[in-house]
């Protein structure tokens, strides 16, 4: 019997595993090899119904094509992104929508500088004006790539130069990274910075906040070397001799859940820093 159970596994009449039991499964496999091969419908394996069984032209039926799971469906998000900057930490972290419909998957952490005063602007959360500049000049004469602004003259940009010029990076700056350095914006590597400025909308939410320095997260988090001290070794550009690419290959690309609609969040008033 386990024989002839095998034979009606492999032509797809029967599942499961040849047991040798004559059961009500095996029963119900043979009237349906019988009626597929026009023999009397009795449930007997008798000296036709073995025949045909065992002939090679015995009729299979046809392997059952799995339904496809269906493809969650990106929800449109207005707002896909939100931004805290760590003040204490030296650490901008950027987080997306979750399975949970809450901002609570973390998309990318970056190193930073943000103001030596500690209070500009004060902590608070902004809405995000979201100008972007793809080369800005600041009030001290310096220059920044990839510049996007938070509220104000407070903006989102890479480690200064000193002319409009890549190759013209203010090394000390980049050292400084990981400290309060900057007059009051946040700077960034440039790849971070490129990220914000091709990535974040404008309106989107920008949190200040102050948890504990970790050296342990800075040292995962710092600044790869410089090469010859001209360049950004994070910035992709082709001209560029020091680009690593290995500082961007770290960071996972991470999206919003897809099919996954925003939980709805509380009325808030943002702060406003001019």
């Amino acid at each position: 019997m386990a024989v002839v159970q095998q034979q009606l596994i492999s032509l797809g009449y029967l599942k499961g595993k040849a047991d040798g039991v004559f059961g009500n499964n095996t029963y119900a496999a043979v009237i349906q090899f019988q009626l597929a091969h026009d023999l009397e419908p009795d449930g007997i394996v008798g000296e036709n119904t073995l025949t045909w069984l065992f002939s090679g032209e015995a009729i299979a039926l046809p392997t059952a094509t799995p339904e496809p799971t269906p493809e969650p469906t990106p929800v449109d998000l207005e707002y896909p992104y939100y931004i805290e900057i760590d003040r204490g930490m030296q650490v901008v972290r950027v987080y997306t929508i979750g399975e949970d419909g809450t901002y609570s998957l973390l998309a990318r952490e970056m190193i930073c500088s943000t103001d030596t005063f500690g209070y500009k602007p004060p902590q608070g959360t902004y809405k995000m004006n979201g100008e972007k500049l793809r080369w800005m000049m600041s009030l001290f004469g310096t220059y920044a790539q990839y510049a996007t602004r938070i509220s104000g003259h407070i903006l989102f940009h890479a480690v200064p130069t000193t002319m409009c010029y890549a190759n013209t990076l203010n090394a000390d700056d980049y050292r400084a990274l990981g400290t309060n350095a900057s007059a009051g914006c946040v700077r960034l590597l440039c790849a971070d910075a490129k990220w914000i400025y091709d990535n974040v909308p404008a309106g989107t939410m920008v949190r200040y906040v102050n948890n504990p320095r970790d050296e342990e997260k800075l040292k995962e988090l710092a600044a790869p070397p410089l090469g010859s001290g001209n360049w950004d070794p994070t910035d992709n550009r082709e001209d560029n001799p020091d680009y690593d690419p290995s500082y961007e290959a770290s960071k996972p690309l991470v999206t919003p859940a897809l099919g996954v609609t925003p939980a709805p969040t509380e009325p808030w008033t943002p702060d406003v820093y001019n």
